[in-house]
């Protein structure tokens, strides 16, 4: 069935949002993405998730304020059944390609670089080097 959709508005006003939305990605979109149903994005084009979007293919996008804007958004995407199967199939690949364990992992340790040689591989300490290993064994 091609009528269920996951709406993802997003705020346009103040200077504080503005930045908010270019330095933040809201979990919820990796749920939406999961479920295989398409995101409809209401929100600034420059915004972090719709950037994320456009260059992944995995919205159907309003970029425009008002009612009538989101009113035409949703009926396009409910009348264009390949467009609908074909975001929500690139939103589900995205939770393989890019948040599953293992992706998350690899960017995790990709952000991180090379441990230096003299830590114990199996160490875990803290900022400040404290030893946060569990010794009530």
């Amino acid at each position: 069935d091609h009528r269920d959709l996951h709406s993802f508005p997003t705020r346009r006003s103040s200077d504080l949002m503005r930045e908010t939305s270019n330095l933040s990605f809201p979990s919820k979109l990796v749920t939406y993405f999961a479920s295989g149903r398409p995101v409809v994005f209401h929100g600034r084009a420059d915004s972090s998730p719709g950037r994320f979007l456009r260059e992944n293919a995995a919205a159907f996008f309003c970029f425009r304020p008002g009612k009538d804007a989101i009113r035409n958004t949703l009926e396009r995407s409910l009348m264009r059944p390949a467009d609908y199967a074909e975001i929500s199939a690139n939103g589900r690949a995205l939770v393989d390609s890019k948040f599953s364990f293992e992706a998350l992992k690899a960017s995790f340790s990709d952000f991180l670089g090379e441990l230096p040689e003299s830590r114990h591989a199996n160490a875990r300490t803290s900022s400040r080097g404290h030893d946060l290993a569990d010794h009530t064994r």
